[in-house]
């Protein structure tokens, strides 16, 4: 729900306090001083009073289902005439200007002033109702169109940030070392494998360049060639374990949104651990979320597996693309840190949304 904000507020009663002003400069012959001080700005003066809260309820109504919501809005129209009338009635006969003085009792012809104006009355409070609505469409589509450039902003930030790891000094340094100690020890094999992994990388990453969704499958597909180089790397000091239920993998994740979480597994995990290691990624379903698990050996580092660039990066894409519907948080577990990855369970509407 967008909730009602100082400006939006000063967006709906600017048109009364133009329409007042207008009717100050152009105030008809027929009426009187009396009527128009008693009658005419009052009335003003109350449709003023009575917006603000009118578009808060309009507003507050937005978490109604559409039937539900205009019958609400219907009924509100006509209980918002009746009051402004009546109190504006009130106010008149009290100046004396009707009645020489207060009424003991009010007949609805004094109250209302007559079935045409009360209609007039809850009339002006239906358009007010569709000003409300012109707003609200307005700034949802303001709202989408923001949280367009944001996505976008994000994915390239994404995109760049799965390239930087790829082509990174450090990066290719380790690779073309192991590759050159496979070659020195005859394992050409080996080594032209290593080589295809990485062409095979780099590849996926700008193949995958202009999505925002890909199913899990292929998302796994990718963290799992940039393990395998890394398995090299390490020799037999990584072991690495995926465990993605068959029901899950054509579940859609966003892009490059676990490599970053592996990368960061083994940056400030593995690479800090004498002797075995390992990496381990898995996912399960519980009611209408996908929770995805990468665990590392290690410890948690609060200045670096908790605030690094990549782990930033994934919260700020969770944030932009399902708001309090994702998290990424870790856990210190026992022999090492889970990174655990929720995400809704996106229906085929919520993808194509997104």
């Amino acid at each position: 729900m967008i909730r009602p904000t100082i400006k939006s507020s000063v967006q709906v009663i600017l048109p009364w306090l133009l329409f007042f002003i207008i009717e100050l400069l152009k105030k008809p012959q027929s009426l009187t001083d009396d009527i128009f001080l008693w009658y005419y700005i009052p009335g003003y003066i109350l449709w003023i009073l009575l917006t603000i809260p009118s578009y808060r309820l309009f507003s507050w109504s937005e978490k109604f289902r559409l039937p539900h919501r205009i019958l609400f809005l219907f009924t509100l129209g006509i209980l918002i005439g009746m009051i402004k009338l009546s109190i504006n009635r009130a106010i008149f006969i009290g100046s004396g200007v009707l009645f020489a003085g207060i009424p003991a009792t009010f007949s609805f012809q004094q109250l209302f002033g007559g079935t045409f104006f009360l209609m007039e009355a809850i009339i002006i409070s239906w358009v007010m109702i569709i000003v409300f609505y012109v707003i609200e469409i307005t700034k949802k589509y303001q709202y989408k169109s923001l949280e367009a450039t944001k996505l976008e902003s994000a994915l390239t930030q994404a995109n760049i940030q799965a390239l930087k790891m790829q082509i990174r000094p450090h990066f290719l340094f380790n690779a073309h070392n192991a590759i050159a100690t496979l070659m020195r020890s005859a394992k050409d094999e080996e080594a032209l494998e290593m080589l295809l992994k990485l062409s095979d990388l780099l590849r996926m990453s700008l193949n995958n360049f202009e999505n925002q969704l890909v199913d899990l499958e292929e998302e796994v597909d990718f963290a799992k060639k940039y393990l395998e180089i890394e398995r090299i790397r390490f020799e037999d000091r990584l072991d690495v374990e995926i465990q993605i239920n068959k029901e899950d993998k054509h579940l859609k994740v966003p892009v490059f949104i676990l490599q970053p979480l592996v990368e960061n597994g083994i940056v400030h995990g593995v690479d800090k651990v004498l002797g075995q290691s390992s990496i381990k990624i898995t996912s399960e379903q519980k009611e209408d979320s996908l929770i995805l698990k990468v665990f590392n050996s290690g410890t948690l580092s609060l200045n670096g597996q908790s605030s690094g660039i990549g782990l930033s990066n994934v919260r700020t894409r969770l944030e932009t693309l399902f708001k309090e519907k994702a998290s990424l948080t870790l856990e210190e577990v026992e022999n090492g840190v889970t990174a655990v990855l929720t995400l809704p369970h996106l229906n085929k509407k919520e993808v194509v949304e997104l």
